[in-house]
């Protein structure tokens, strides 16, 4: 998250010629970079999803679907749930074939709800941390915060796995582990890029 840190981006960023980058360029890089984040959390959200619905049926019942009917068919609806407004996607089976090029899918390793669930953790660990530091130092950024190694090494490092998930994850944050202001942020976070395009649009 370093890298959608304002006062790290135009502490340490510099161009070939040495050059500061400049905090308008450094505030478009963190808002572009946020909305490409942003739809590759959507993206391993459907994953999951996918995973999750695919196996959530039993293949052995009379007249059930093939595992290839099954996929084409999860697959398509999920399509229309994370079909984004104004959008179009033509989709075919092949889309959703395509989903079996891991051992993730066909193997019945049900693995990318886990992948989703760190990176929403990983997520609310950040915005925990640039509000705390917002309150303590009067600077929303993790760029040369002193307590920032102990804060990770007490909260994380030492006790590994010692509490199982999303304990470890609510204890840090002093949250529970819920997405409710992850998806506020990240919707605002849409709304003032469509804002912006749309102003684009009219200069």
């Amino acid at each position: 998250y370093f890298f959608q840190d304002l006062e790290f981006l135009t502490t340490k960023g510099v161009n070939l010629k040495g050059k500061k980058l400049p905090v308008d360029l450094a505030l478009k890089y963190i808002e572009n970079s946020s909305v490409t984040s942003l739809g590759g959390f959507r993206g391993m959200a459907k994953k999951a999803l996918f995973e999750l619905e695919l196996w959530n049926y039993d293949f052995s019942q009379p007249g059930a679907k093939t595992f290839l009917e099954r996929a084409v068919e999860v697959g398509e609806a999920l399509d229309k749930e994370f079909l984004i407004a104004g959008s179009e996607r033509a989709s075919t089976s092949i889309d959703h074939w395509a989903n079996f090029m891991t051992v993730h899918h066909w193997g019945r390793n049900i693995r990318y709800i886990g992948y989703f669930l760190a990176e929403a953790s990983s997520m609310m660990n950040a915005q925990f941390l640039w509000s705390k530091f917002q309150q303590e130092t009067g600077r929303k950024s993790l760029n040369l915060q002193p307590t920032l190694a102990k804060l990770l090494a007490e909260g994380y490092y030492k006790k590994g796995f010692e509490l199982p998930f999303p304990l470890a994850v609510e204890k840090f944050t002093g949250e529970p582990f819920a997405f409710d202001n992850l998806i506020r942020s990240e919707k605002e976070l849409i709304e003032k890029h469509i804002d912006g395009l749309n102003c684009d649009k009219h200069l």
